[in-house]
């Protein structure tokens, strides 16, 4: 096991432990070479307000390098390999970014190679990376220590299909900060597969593990999301981890891709009625108020 401290805390608190907040997305990526945005630092201009906290999360769905050769054969269409050039990541945290999750299925889309490469470039851009194999990235936040840990049922990332080694690696990080937040790639795809299904679930052959096992193995409460439809999530936590409050953006994804604010809520109403016809009484709870367009 390796932890990672992004930066030194102070090995005693001089004073009492101060909330937290964090903004947090799902998969994200700036198209796909050689598809790319002629301004990057433009691409999150639309919600680039909303990507504001203490901690902004996303999962980097893809790999930050120019190394050729993919994982996918050569006229391959039924294969898909994601990388945007190293200096991208200096798009990302331009846009807010300041901790990003690589645990998940492209993170190997170019090899060895590509995983440093995509190290490399967060690290040089001041964004904290998540996601390597027994890794437990620890930053501080405010006067509070928080660890991050990513999983996938991949050999490269911690995996989710062992839950044994996956809550020995949970409780270790509970000893190690006052925090921990935990995020997990599962599941299958595809606009039929919104629902929590409560089974292990397969893709393209892959076994992709039991998401709503998993979080309860985790924390004991399971959230999810479609598609077009997209959303920012930001968690006020109180010093001592727990739940305060939440609010959720609804984003909707424009053209190639683009995230937007959706004004009439598309992504909130199908969290509530997910929420609802999946998860019943342990549910995310999302008021009438919060569907009401600004």
């Amino acid at each position: 096991m390796v932890v990672l401290v992004a930066a030194p805390a102070s090995a005693a608190r001089a004073e009492p432990p101060k909330a937290i907040s964090i903004a947090a997305v799902g998969d994200t990526i700036l198209g796909n070479t050689p598809q790319l945005p002629g301004s990057p630092a433009k691409y999150f201009r639309s919600v680039a307000p909303q990507l504001r906290g203490d901690v902004v999360f996303a999962n980097l769905e893809g790999t930050l390098t120019d190394a050729s050769g993919s994982k996918c054969g050569a006229g391959s269409s039924e294969c898909f390999a994601f990388h945007n050039p190293p200096r991208f990541a200096r798009a990302f945290r331009a846009a807010g970014f300041t901790v990003m999750n690589h645990a998940n299925n492209h993170f190997g889309d170019f090899g060895a190679a590509g995983e440093a490469d995509t190290i490399r470039a967060l690290r040089r851009a001041g964004i904290t990376q998540v996601g390597r194999p027994a890794d437990i990235t620890v930053i501080p936040v405010k006067n509070q220590r928080v660890a991050f840990l990513g999983f996938a049922p991949y050999d490269n990332t911690p995996s989710l299909l062992d839950l044994r080694t996956a809550r020995s690696l949970i409780q270790t990080a509970a000893s190690l900060a006052d925090i921990v937040v935990v995020a997990i790639h599962a599941g299958t795809e595809g606009s039929d597969a919104t629902h929590v299904t409560g089974h292990e679930e397969h893709d393209v052959g892959e076994d992709r593990g039991n998401p709503e096992r998993f979080a309860h193995m985790a924390v004991d409460f399971n959230t999810s999301g479609v598609l077009s439809l997209a959303a920012i999530l930001h968690v006020s936590l109180d010093p001592y981890g727990r739940f305060r409050s939440g609010r959720i953006t609804s984003v909707r994804l424009a053209g190639p891709g683009r995230p937007t604010i959706d004004r009439s809520r598309a992504a909130i109403r199908l969290l509530r009625r997910l929420s609802r016809s999946d998860l019943g009484r342990y549910g995310v709870r999302i008021s009438d108020k919060d569907l009401e367009e600004p």
